[in-house]
C-alpha cells in the first residue's frame, strides 16, 4: 500500500495503516490499537517506576512505600519534562535504555568482583 520512501516518512506507519482499514462493524479499528498500545508502552514504565521505589525503599531502609513513591515523583516527572519534542524523547529513551543496560551489566560484575576479593565462592558449604 505505501511504498519505503513513504513509510520512512511517517513516524506510526501502523496507525496510518489501520485507518485505512474498514471493518463491518468497527467504525475506527484504531481505537483498539491505542488501548493496546497503552497497555504495552506503560508497563515498562511501570515495572522500572517500581523497581526504583523497592531499591530506594531497601537501601534507605523506609518502611513505608507510599512516601518513597511521593519522594519519587518529582524527579521522575523532571526527567519526563526534559525532552522537548518527539525526536529528542526518542534520543533520550535509547540513551536512557543504554545507560540501564550498561547498570544491568556492570553492578553484577563489580558484585562478583567483590565476592572474589573478599574470597566468598559459590560452594554450597557457604549457602
Amino acid at each position: 500500500m505505501f511504498g519505503p520512501d513513504v513509510i520512512g516518512r511517517i513516524r506510526f506507519a501502523l496507525m496510518v495503516l489501520l485507518k485505512t482499514y474498514e471493518a463491518p462493524l468497527i467504525e475506527r479499528a484504531e481505537f483498539f490499537f491505542i488501548i493496546f498500545y497503552i497497555f504495552v508502552a506503560f508497563q515498562p514504565v511501570a515495572t522500572m517506576y517500581f523497581c526504583c521505589r523497592f531499591t530506594t525503599e531497601r537501601f534507605l531502609s523506609v518502611q513505608s512505600p507510599v512516601w518513597v513513591t511521593l519522594g519519587l515523583f518529582p524527579f521522575i516527572l523532571l526527567v519526563l519534562l526534559l525532552p522537548q519534542n518527539f525526536e529528542t524523547a526518542i534520543d533520550f529513551s535509547s540513551k536512557l535504555s543504554m545507560m540501564g543496560f550498561a547498570f544491568l551489566i556492570l553492578i553484577p560484575l563489580f558484585l562478583w568482583l567483590v565476592a572474589v576479593v573478599r574470597g566468598i565462592g559459590g560452594d554450597k558449604e557457604d549457602a
